[in-house]
């Protein structure tokens, strides 16, 4: 079945317009042969807040400063001597192509480094300085999302240098699973979930991942000499 979808919006730009359509005609393809009308109207919807948050947070840092919104210098700050701080955020799902771009984007911008597990339910662990992540979990706020819930903040106790520097490690001992990764979020595969506590093991926050991401009460973190072991990554 060969599915179309057009999209048209005199307030963006052409190549956002196409943005907005393949996240439409994404949605329309996965669907085809359902009732698909309300979901690729609904992606498309998505797809553009995902465009706008980005404008609408600098407009309101320029209105804060005076600075016209062209020429805003940005509104985080940079991380240099800054405390790390990581959140974990729990959704119903995470579905939509524009959404899974503007995760990796957003946290690359404002010099993040985590983990996205989308499906359901979608996952997103992330760290960095503590105006970033504020400033992140901002903007992740302004798309629609059925379920969206930040389940814990927690300051790391080390800067931020220090705490990407160990996150690195952490995904260079999962071996190949994280290849090529550099910075920013790696998203995972929709049943990663088991990878993901793997590599949160490694960190030594295991035990909270799973308090606070699969709600298990019994988990602890691993205590210095423990094995670093994971749930099954199939």
């Amino acid at each position: 079945m060969i599915v179309s979808v057009t999209v048209h919006g005199a307030i963006f730009s052409v190549a956002d317009q196409e943005r907005i359509q393949d996240a439409a005609t994404a949605v329309a393809e996965e669907m085809a042969g359902g009732e698909a009308m309300w979901a690729v109207a609904s992606a498309a919807q998505d797809a553009a807040r995902a465009l706008e948050a980005p404008a609408a947070a600098a407009a309101a840092a320029a209105a804060g400063s005076g600075t016209p919104a062209s020429l805003s210098p940005g509104s985080v700050p940079a991380a240099d001597g800054a405390m790390g701080t990581r959140v974990w955020i729990w959704f119903h799902h995470i579905k939509n192509p524009a959404k899974k771009k503007a995760i990796c984007d957003w946290a690359k911008e404002l010099g993040l480094v985590g983990v996205c597990k989308p499906g359901y339910p979608g996952v997103l662990i992330a760290q960095g300085s503590e105006s970033a992540c504020k400033e992140y979990t901002s903007r992740l706020r302004a798309l629609r999302w059925k379920a969206m819930a930040v389940r814990a903040e927690e300051p790391l106790n080390r800067g931020v240098a220090e705490a990407e520097a160990e996150f690195a490690a952490a995904l260079a001992g999962c071996g190949s699973a994280f290849a090529g990764h550099v910075r920013g979020v790696a998203l995972l595969g929709e049943q990663d979930l088991g990878l993901a506590a793997s590599l949160f093991d490694r960190l030594g926050c295991g035990g909270t991942f799973r308090r606070v991401i699969l709600k298990m009460s019994s988990e602890r973190d691993p205590e210095p000499g423990d094995e670093l072991g994971g749930a099954d990554s199939s």
